[in-house]
């Protein structure tokens, strides 16, 4: 399989080198058979990397990525995480190494994702992981502001979803 993203410009700063070229030996490495690698694209400019994987049947899995040399962030749909390396410990990985390790998770369907809507408005999004045992604990929590919350006359219903590029 052909790598699925360009190769990056030499100018690019280290932090964004760091990040990008782990996150094209994880694809290497995981091999996402339903990655539409035509669709699929990484563009540099302003100092700032944004890389988009797009599922080759369900384009609204398509996962983003987005960092600087200050932090990134990477999701599907509305569900996201921030990384940056404040308050990180001594022992803990890079913060590039986490955000290419949380799309890893991302590709290979380790992460459930279970949205909350009033009506057609957008509540939450929670995050759990998955593994042998079943879902553990809420691994990340995106909340929205109004005007879902505002809605109250309406019903909640909850949709859950596992993507996977696998």
């Amino acid at each position: 399989m052909p790598p699925p993203l360009p190769e990056p410009p030499a100018s690019l700063e280290p932090t964004l080198r760091a990040f990008y070229d782990e996150l094209r030996r994880m694809l290497a490495h995981v091999g996402p058979r339903l990655l539409d690698a035509a669709q699929s694209s990484a563009v540099f400019e302003d100092g700032v990397v944004r890389v988009e994987l797009v599922h080759a049947t369900r384009p609204e899995w398509t996962i983003w990525a987005m960092c600087d040399a200050h932090g990134g962030i990477a999701g599907v749909g509305p569900a996201h995480e921030h990384f940056d390396p404040y308050g990180a410990r001594p022992d803990d990985p890079p913060w590039t190494s986490e955000l290419v390790d949380f799309v890893a998770m991302l590709l290979r369907g380790e992460l459930e994702l279970e949205a909350t809507f009033r009506g057609d408005a957008l509540l939450n999004v929670r995050t759990y992981v998955v593994g042998a045992e079943g879902r553990s604990a809420v691994h990340a929590t995106t909340g929205f502001l109004p005007p879902g919350r505002l809605l109250l006359w309406r019903r909640k219903r909850t949709v859950v979803e596992r993507p996977t590029f696998l």
